[in-house]
């Protein structure tokens, strides 16, 4: 069996984190990861999706420019073209991230980590034993059994959407919802909000989140 000081399981911003000032620290250090090095912020969260939001942006700017005196035809969104400059901006992202781990010394390997012992885990056909293990696996949606369930989409999968929709049904009034509902509405989507709280954004408080509402 393997040894090493320390396994962190997830590789998303915490795990990187703490796999890198373990290693810091000296510590022989492990970092197991079943998806891409990076975790959701920069490959399937806040960073795609801070590149539709400029795009809506400018699409509006676009959009409002006769008001400035300036004639230009109505804009059209090309969405394929949207999806390609994502995948550009993102392209190498968890590639440099990984190599900059294995450049500190961090040991980083692919697969599910699943526990065989208090202080085990097996990784593929590799089961290591440390003094410390670090679960920082993050969280995913879990799927809803009821009627129409599949037409239910996560943040992962607006961001892979082949087109806009017509219409869309946001459920939660948080900062997530309120991006992605800016980015389709800007493309001609009719999208709502659903939000069971007295005020959207919660949990801000009903001051902070009244610009909103405009």
């Amino acid at each position: 069996m393997e040894q090493r000081d320390v396994i962190v399981v997830g590789a998303g911003n915490a795990g990187q984190a703490a796999a890198s000032a373990l290693r810091a620290a000296g510590k022989t250090v492990l970092l197991a990861e079943e998806r891409d090095v990076g975790g959701t912020c920069p490959l399937r969260g806040c960073v795609p999706k801070k590149v539709l939001v400029a795009t809506a942006e400018a699409l509006d700017v676009v959009a409002r420019a006769g008001a400035l005196g300036i004639d230009l035809d109505p804009p059209r969104i090309a969405w394929a073209r949207v999806m390609e400059r994502k995948r550009a901006v993102l392209a190498g992202t968890s590639e440099s991230m990984e190599a900059g781990l294995r450049a500190s010394g961090v040991e980083v390997a692919h697969g599910s980590a699943r526990f065989v012992a208090p202080d085990a885990v097996q990784i593929g056909d590799r089961t290591v034993q440390a003094g410390h293990i670090v679960l920082a696996t993050g969280s995913t949606p879990r799927p809803l059994a009821l009627p129409g369930a599949e037409l239910l989409l996560t943040s992962e999968d607006v961001l892979e959407l082949p087109a806009p929709p017509d219409s869309a049904v946001f459920l939660g009034g948080g900062p997530i919802s309120f991006e992605f509902a800016h980015v389709l509405a800007r493309v001609g989507c009719r999208c709502t909000i659903l939000e069971p709280a007295p005020w959207i954004t919660a949990p801000t408080s009903s001051v902070c989140s009244a610009p909103a509402w405009r």
